[in-house]
């Protein structure tokens, strides 16, 4: 089972990216979170290259903001490409199943409030 489930904090804002292919739109985003390792003495993370696809694309756009904690489930994608070079450059990324902003609920109380 291909399961990852991540709670980290966003390190840039997404920009939406859309293509156009036989009257159809494709949205997308790419994003990176970092995510604290509890068990370091010292602040640790490790950051995770992420994209998400369609509603979940336009929602992270629309409500994520850069330092923002998120909660993602997706699943892990490993894939290669040739760069401009000409040379095999391999990736790892997390596809976005599930998401959720965590800090929205407080930044509207605050607001509210």
């Amino acid at each position: 089972m291909n399961l990852s489930v991540l709670l980290g904090r966003l390190v840039y804002e997404p920009e939406l990216q859309r293509k156009e292919k036989d009257g159809s739109t494709t949205y997308w985003c790419r994003f990176r979170i970092a995510v604290d390792r509890e068990y370091a003495k010292e602040k640790e993370a490790d950051f995770f290259n992420c994209v998400a696809y369609g509603g979940r694309a336009r929602y992270l756009v629309s409500y994520a903001r850069k330092g923002g904690r998120l909660l993602l489930v997706g699943r892990v994608k490993n894939g290669d490409y040739t760069n401009k070079e000409g040379k095999r450059t391999c990736f790892t990324e997390i596809v976005v199943e599930d998401c959720q902003v965590i800090d929205y609920a407080d930044d509207k109380i605050e607001k509210e409030g």
